[in-house]
């Protein structure tokens, strides 16, 4: 029986990087209350029935948390890495600091956190990761699509609002359909070797976005399976039913 693993812990730098961020952070957050309408604000404090706020936050940070949590680790499960897997604490520590990113910073900065955290971490491949983002929010499509569709005859929407609803709903599930149908098909390779220094400019490139294709269809099929689809719809379920509450 061989010897278990042993991952060596990367060495303490300054931390002149998170420095940084956390004066960036906190110039946003002075930027961005400048621009509040106080009085406006107040006036929704004092009209607000803070057991319904309570109730909201609650189920926000404790349910809706770990099915989101839940549904993205179910995704991260199949795929290879250099070290053990992130873990749930570890994994809800970096959620919040994604959104936080992304309500501080433009386009979505903290989908990219998140990139950057797990392949440094734990060495989870780059375009996995990324796949995973974009199978997240099929995911989620397909449940908020399944909960929307019982609401279109209930709510008397006008029959334009109802048209755009439906073709919504039904978006999800034909992604789904057809990332099973393409990571059926997606055959089992090895890895190509990285381009040689004595190649030209272009050809490097080239190889390079081949790895890059290869990765991601490598991450399709690896999330291709029915329990990981199956695992994951039914944390992003829970997720939805919260959102509702």
């Amino acid at each position: 029986m061989g010897e278990p693993a042993v991952f060596a812990p990367s060495p303490r730098r300054f931390p002149v990087a998170r420095i940084l961020v956390g004066l960036a952070v906190v110039g946003l957050g002075v930027a961005l209350a400048r621009r509040l309408d106080t009085d406006r604000l107040l006036d929704a404090f004092r009209r607000a029935d803070w057991r319904l706020v309570a109730l909201a936050a609650l189920s926000n940070l404790t349910l809706n948390t770990v099915a989101r949590v839940g549904r993205w680790k179910s995704l991260l499960h199949p795929l290879p890495r250099t070290s053990p897997g992130a873990g749930f604490g570890e994994l809800t520590a970096i959620y919040f600091a994604s959104q936080a990113a992304s309500n501080l910073l433009p386009a979505r900065a903290g989908e990219a956190l998140r990139v950057v955290q797990l392949h440094r971490r734990h060495g989870y491949p780059v375009a996995g990761l990324v796949m995973v983002q974009l199978v997240e929010t099929l995911v989620g499509a397909v449940t908020l699509g399944l909960l929307t569709l019982p609401m279109v005859p209930l709510g008397g929407a006008p029959a334009s609002f109802s048209a755009a609803l439906f073709a919504f709903a039904l978006a999800g599930p034909v992604g789904m359909v057809a990332l099973l149908v393409v990571a059926r098909f997606v055959p089992s390779r090895a890895p190509e070797p990285p381009p040689a220094s004595s190649e030209s400019l272009v050809a490097r490139w080239v190889a390079r976005a081949r790895g890059l294709v290869f990765e991601m269809l490598e991450a399709v099929r690896l999330l291709g399976s029915l329990p990981v689809w199956a695992r994951s719809l039914a944390w992003s379920l829970l997720s939805d039913l919260t959102d509702v509450l």
